[in-house]
């Protein structure tokens, strides 16, 4: 079952490294000597444009904008490809309406970006796929962005996305990638993930000149795989920022620094309305180390120990996660679980994990 939870089975991962990734060609190198294209994947490949026939420039995008009325736009019709969102609601729901986000049966989203919703993301028709296989499509953002008003997250282009199986992440990020991508001009990327025939989560590391390696998850696995990762958004933080941060945390007493340790960034947000102010994150472990502390409108941070809440740009940073990871949730201020599901993050040395935790107030925050 396939929810905003990307990271949530990362802690609970005990069998080997997910391997058989392929993504669509673009000229960038396949890796690994066992992803031979075959006849049988090539029919299912997807059309790897990332940008629109439009225009190369990114959109400029505003929160609570881009798609149709306030509950999103009409339920798309099979074979209708007319720009506009795919209607996403607040709970996404398991099984294929996971998979069509507001499409009718036999078509699927297309989208690149959740937050905010992509208006240029259709309904297709969704290719025949074996069992287990995977679409995948995002858009590789700047942490940077979301730290000042409006919030709205800017793409990175030329970001090398490598996909790795959770172990095989937490294990060493850096070792040779199942498949590499590149970003293009608007930061996005679109794979076809084949069968594994491993039951463990995918996650995205992503790494550029300038930035420190960042880890976002793409799709979990709970009984197996939804048709496609509903996941659109990746996070990479530049190396300025971890400097910034670590600057501020070092004032902060008993909170710990990130970056060669590890580290976990949290972005608590609506995905149709931005930011979410005044929430706290915990852990579902009773027995948690970790340490959290939020980003306050002045650049410096607060812990939760001592009654913190997120600040206007929902950021929140994590340490003392173990390797193995730890589930998280987010809690109103009036103690409700606005977030039933879970993410996980663990601690990878040299990484950083972003962490996206998309919810709605429902009138608690």
């Amino acid at each position: 079952m396939q929810r905003h939870d990307w990271l949530w089975a990362f802690g609970l991962l005990g069998v080997a490294a997910m391997g058989g990734l392929r993504c669509d060609a673009t000229g960038d190198a396949v890796l690994g000597p066992d992803l031979a294209t075959s006849s049988a994947d090539q029919a299912v490949e997807t059309d790897d444009s990332s940008g629109s026939e439009d225009s190369a420039e990114p959109l400029l995008l505003a929160w609570d904008e881009g798609c149709e009325g306030k509950n999103g736009p009409k339920l798309q019709q099979a074979g209708e490809k007319g720009k506009g969102c795919c209607y996403m609601p607040p709970t996404p729901p398991s099984g294929s309406l996971a998979s069509q986000m507001g499409c009718e049966d036999g078509m699927y989203c297309r989208s690149f970006r959740d937050g905010p919703a992509d208006p240029e993301a259709t309904c297709e028709p969704l290719p025949p796929l074996s069992a287990g296989q995977v679409l995948s499509s995002g858009t590789v953002f700047d942490v940077a962005s979301v730290l000042e008003p409006p919030y709205l997250p800017a793409p990175v282009a030329d970001a090398k996305v490598s996909m790795l199986g959770a172990v095989a992440a937490a294990l060493n990020p850096f070792q040779k990638g199942l498949v590499t991508k590149t970003t293009d001009e608007r930061g996005r990327f679109s794979c076809t993930i084949p069968a594994s025939g491993q039951s463990v989560a995918v996650v995205a590391v992503q790494t550029k000149e300038g930035y420190f390696p960042s880890i976002t998850g793409v799709i979990s696995h709970q009984g197996g795989y939804e048709k496609t990762a509903a996941n659109h958004d990746f996070f990479i933080v530049s190396g300025e920022v971890v400097a910034l941060f670590n600057t501020a945390l070092g004032q902060v007493r008993g909170m710990g620094k990130i970056g060669t340790g590890g580290g976990v960034i949290a972005l608590v947000r609506d995905p149709r309305r931005g930011p979410i102010a005044g929430v706290r994150l915990r852990s579902r472990s009773a027995a948690s180390k970790a340490k959290v502390a939020y980003l306050m409108d002045d650049g410096g941070f607060v812990l939760d120990a001592v009654g913190g809440v997120t600040g206007r740009t929902g950021v929140a940073v994590i340490t003392g996660v173990p390797v193995t990871g730890e589930k998280f949730y987010v809690e109103a201020e009036d103690g409700t679980d606005l977030y039933p599901w879970n993410n996980s993050a663990g601690a990878t040395p040299d990484v950083i994990f972003t962490m996206i935790m998309n919810i709605t107030c429902a009138g608690h925050c």
